[in-house]
């Protein structure tokens, strides 16, 4: 399992998140969790000054994903939902990712076949027994991904 950002030409409309599981199997209880600067970026897209420690962290509920699976998520269609639930009724209303000042993935978890918890970082794959965030207040929706078949999956013939 990895993941990382694209970002297309410092375009912040056109951000895409890609969680990529190279493996035969399908895992479970998939969570990337994003450090999100919340506010507006600048008109130049960079992100506004802030004090340190003003990020919030942010979990993207996957559930489960395919095995040799590629899939896509685009920013602008990933909502920031607080639960209890936002008191704006629509979905259009809901803030979205694509318009936070700045963010970024800290880290994945998810469960593999066998039943063992893992937690993949930028720099580090390390065994976990749960998720790192315990209790979560801060839930991104997101309403159309892209899914595909994973380039270099494990088992595949070279």
């Amino acid at each position: 399992m990895t993941f990382w950002v694209e970002h297309p030409a410092g375009r912040r409309e056109n951000v895409k998140l890609h969680v990529v599981n190279r493996s035969p199997d399908p895992v479970s209880e998939v969570q990337v969790v994003l450090r999100v600067l919340r506010g507006s970026a600048g008109a130049d897209g960079e992100h506004p000054l802030r004090e340190r420690g003003e990020e919030e962290l942010w979990v993207l509920p996957l559930a489960n994903l395919g095995p040799c699976a590629e899939t896509v998520y685009l920013a602008p269609n990933m909502r920031l939902e607080v639960v209890p639930r936002n008191d704006r009724k629509s979905l259009d209303e809901w803030p979205k990712l694509s318009d936070q000042g700045f963010w970024r993935v800290g880290s994945m978890y998810f469960v593999d076949s066998s039943g063992k918890g893992w937690i993949r970082t930028a720099e580090d794959l390390d065994e976990r027994s749960s998720p790192p965030v315990d209790l979560v207040t801060h839930i991104i929706y997101w309403d159309d991904e892209q899914v595909d078949k994973a380039d270099l999956c494990e088992g595949d013939s070279r």
